[in-house]
This record gives structure tokens, sequence and C-alpha cells, in this order.
């Protein structure tokens, strides 16, 4: 994003693309990429398929446009522009940035796990059992919810 020259503090975007590879990047996320296909075939392969286009349909795209264009009615974030709206409704705004603060926490343990993968595939260093070593011994997975409240170094 580029300030404008017009003398505010506002900022804008330098020109389309930039706007729409951004908005690309947003929505589809690196869960659709990574997980998607997972999902495809565990659930049935096509017929995964049609509920999936019809939530994307009937919820994604509708509530795109809405966060676009009250972004841009009212020059501002999701939160300020409903708390222009109304006072009360700010609190819904801030689900968005909130939301993506959560998923990037998720995100930011998919990535470590990657590099692991791409460190010990250089010597191939889970032996002869992947599947034991990737559960019990690097993620220390867990039956019960107890893991979570657990410190592993």
């Amino acid at each position: 994003m580029v300030n404008n020259n017009k003398g505010s503090s506002q900022n804008e975007w330098g020109n389309n693309l930039s706007f729409i590879l951004a908005m690309i990047g947003s929505a589809v996320g690196l869960g659709n990429i990574w997980r998607y296909p997972y999902v495809l075939y565990s659930n049935g392969g096509g017929a995964f398929y049609i509920p999936y286009l019809v939530a994307v349909l009937l919820m994604g795209i509708p509530f795109l446009i809405l966060e676009y264009g009250v972004g841009y009615n009212y020059k501002a974030s999701f939160a300020k522009a409903l708390k222009k709206i109304n006072s009360k409704f700010e609190f819904l705004g801030w689900f968005l940035p909130v939301s993506v603060y959560m998923i990037m926490i998720y995100y930011s343990a998919i990535l470590g796990w990657d590099g692991i993968y791409i460190v010990l595939s250089f010597f191939k260093g889970w032996g002869n059992d992947p599947g034991t070593y990737f559960e019990t011994d690097l993620l220390k997975s867990s039956e019960g919810i107890s893991g979570l409240l657990q410190f592993i170094p």
C-alpha cells in the first residue's frame, strides 16, 4: 500500500493488480491449498465438492463483498466502519483481526513442522517407522486435552 498524494494520512493500494493479488492470497490461504485435497479425498471426492461450493457461494463471497463495500464506503477498517454505523456493533468488527491472529498461531506451528520435516528429509531422520516417530516422538501427541496444558521443550 502507498500513501496517497492528497495530503491525508490514509493509505490506498498502489494499483488494482496489487489489491487483487493481496485479496486472492488472503481468501485462498494456506488452509485451502494444504488441507483441501485431503478433506476432499476423505469425504467422498466429488460429493464433498458440491457443499463446499454452496458454502463459498452463499457465505464466503457475500461476506467478502460486504467487507469490501463497507471498507470502501467508510474508508476505514471493518471495526471502525461498524462503529460509525452503530457503536454497539464495533465488537463484531474485531472478530476478523482476532480470528486472523488465532489462525496465524496455527499456521506458525505448521510452518515449524514443515521446517523440521525439511531438515529431517535430508538424512531420513525419522528412521524405519515414520508414523511412530512423527506422532509420538516429534509431535508428542496425546489422547486427551491434558496435552494442551503441558510445555514440551
